[in-house]
């Protein structure tokens, strides 16, 4: 069972630099989540991956244990398309 609670902050701890970061938008008793994501600059995006008719206002069933809390961002993130990476200003608990 996910330590995630409806409302955190997370971060995709598998991408070292332009991970996928939300807020949890549910959990789920199989460990999976539901998460809303966000650009850095601090725009809701929903979802990244193919939609195939599923929902696209949040990405779902994303697996718990890859996803770190974080604290909220202070937006927008501080990244340039030279430099895109924002993992590391991505603060954790």
């Amino acid at each position: 069972m996910s330590t995630l609670a409806k409302g955190d902050w997370v971060v995709d701890t598998e991408d070292d630099f332009t991970p996928l970061f939300g807020r949890v938008k549910e959990v789920w008793a199989d460990g999976s989540i539901d998460v809303f994501v966000y650009a850095p600059h601090g725009e809701k995006i929903g979802r990244r991956s193919p939609a195939y008719g599923g929902p696209t206002s949040f990405e779902p069933c994303l697996t718990a244990s890859r996803f770190a809390l974080i604290e909220e961002p202070v937006f927008p993130l501080k990244v340039s398309k030279f430099a895109p990476a924002y993992a590391h200003l991505l603060k954790r608990k």
